[in-house]
């Protein structure tokens, strides 16, 4: 199975199981939901949220979403960060394609790394 990740929060994740479905806030704005790789979700983790508290990674199906599913990318030219493609989703994720999860933590310098141990559903 070919998984890709979206970083999430525990709020969030709470609202999706009850509707069925994971929503982001970039669904709305820009038509699709931001997701990486697994050699992408640090990197993502610890420039757009350092320090974060109560955040967690999803692992997805990406087989479950691939109808929706485009690999995208580099956004920003020249950007050591974004010169591979992401993948992104353009509808809502069903629960159903989320088959494991597991805490971000930031240490204690604000700082993401890859979760020990991701956790079924």
């Amino acid at each position: 199975m070919k998984l890709i990740y979206h970083i999430s929060t525990d709020l969030a994740w709470s609202e999706a199981q009850k509707k069925g479905e994971v929503l982001a806030e970039s669904l709305a704005t820009e038509g699709f939901i931001h997701c990486s790789r697994q050699s992408q979700v640090v990197m993502v983790a610890n420039r757009y949220f350092p320090g974060a508290s109560g955040m967690l990674v999803l692992a997805i199906d990406e087989e479950a979403v691939r109808q929706w599913l485009v690999y995208e990318g580099p956004v920003i030219a020249g950007d050591r960060y974004r010169t591979e493609s992401f993948p992104h989703v353009y509808a809502p994720i069903p629960v159903s394609a989320v088959v494991a999860k597991a805490p971000l933590v930031a240490e204690a310098n604000g700082s993401f790394s890859w979760p020990p141990t991701l956790v079924k559903g």
